[in-house]
């Protein structure tokens, strides 16, 4: 099967779902004159690097003179000065040279204090796009020059929608809604993550269930999650140990473990508190069963630890020991 995620990659503005006063403002500046630079703020996957080309490509009617950087390979000062050089001759054949710096947080301060005098005082044929997902390292004296375009994380069921739409293109039946709107609850707002998971689990065959969902894409199965819950309310430490020993004979990874269980806590803490169930990415019986757990705090408390454990992780040479120590301190606290 193709790669979904590049296939489906929009070419057109009206295309991209969501993301409205984004592309309200890209298209103002393809109608009148475009600013000379921009910054695209967002989550990964919600359209920033796609919506940087499309506008380039209007712009331009072309691909010619758009140039995409990786700031995340390209972080020193010689890629910029490189940049800073060709920006100063003008284009051949379009009206502008246009250039997307992806990732443009990893540049070093040297390198976004070469690029400040072109950010000042661009050539009147010059379009920067820089995309970021944390912009809170970007130096504020390039910030404050720019155009901020904030994307949005993206609706659950706008991104369900566009998921069931590829797989009518695809011609793929049998996919049902709720398997989908699962995969789109995981991508938290990313449509590029949602389209990439689904091609994921289609590739373990089109039989979609949760448990198919979780297998592919390597999560803490509702079951084991939802009984190690339960060993914690009735101080159940056997159950606990033989459900670690378990994992631990299928090799599982468990500094990815525990940060998928923590999240799995996580949203049964939400479910407690009574929060939109479209936010919580669960399937409808496993949020029926963990509402029935008791509402005394407990839980609460369980996350904290779970949270500090996935800290202490990172550097622990022996994850699986360090695992059953907090997980008895668990049982016997809580």
């Amino acid at each position: 099967m193709r790669n979904l995620a590049a296939t489906y990659r929009p070419r057109k503005l009206d295309d991209v779902v969501g993301q409205e006063q984004v592309k309200s403002i890209l298209r103002t500046h393809l109608a009148t004159k475009p600013k000379s630079a921009y910054i695209a703020c967002g989550g990964a996957g919600t359209g920033k690097t796609t919506c940087a080309r499309i506008f380039a490509r209007e712009l331009n009617n072309s691909d010619t003179n758009v140039f995409e950087i990786n700031a995340a390979d390209n972080t020193g000062v010689d890629s910029v000065r490189k940049l800073i050089n060709d920006a100063q001759r003008k284009p051949i054949g379009t009206p502008y040279k246009i250039f997307i710096l992806d990732e443009c947080h990893m540049l070093t301060i040297q390198a976004w204090n070469a690029l400040l005098k072109l950010v000042e005082e661009p050539p009147e044929c010059v379009v920067l796009i820089f995309c970021t997902t944390d912009p809170r390292k970007i130096p504020g004296t390039i910030t404050s020059r720019t155009l901020r375009l904030d994307f949005q994380r993206i609706n659950v069921d706008l991104v369900t929608d566009r998921l069931m739409w590829i797989l009518e293109q695809e011609n793929i039946t049998g996919v049902d809604r709720e398997s989908l709107k699962y995969i789109a609850q995981l991508a938290n707002g990313g449509m590029r993550d949602a389209i990439s998971m689904m091609d994921k689990v289609l590739g373990y065959g089109v039989e979609v269930t949760y448990d198919l969902i979780n297998t592919a894409l390597g999560l803490v199965g509702s079951d084991t999650a939802c009984s190690l819950l339960q060993a914690f309310y009735n101080h159940d430490s056997n159950t606990v140990l033989t459900t670690l020993e378990k994992l631990n004979n299928g090799s599982v990874d468990f500094k990815t473990w525990v940060q998928d269980f923590r999240r799995f806590v996580l949203q049964t803490v939400q479910i407690q508190l009574n929060v939109d169930k479209s936010l919580i990415a669960l399937p409808p019986s496993v949020i029926e069963e963990l509402d029935k757990l008791p509402k005394d705090g407990r839980l609460f408390h369980i996350l904290i630890t779970l949270n500090d454990l996935v800290n202490k992780m990172i550097t622990e040479p022996d994850p699986y020991t360090l695992i059953k120590i907090i997980f008895l301190k668990i049982v016997g606290e809580f």
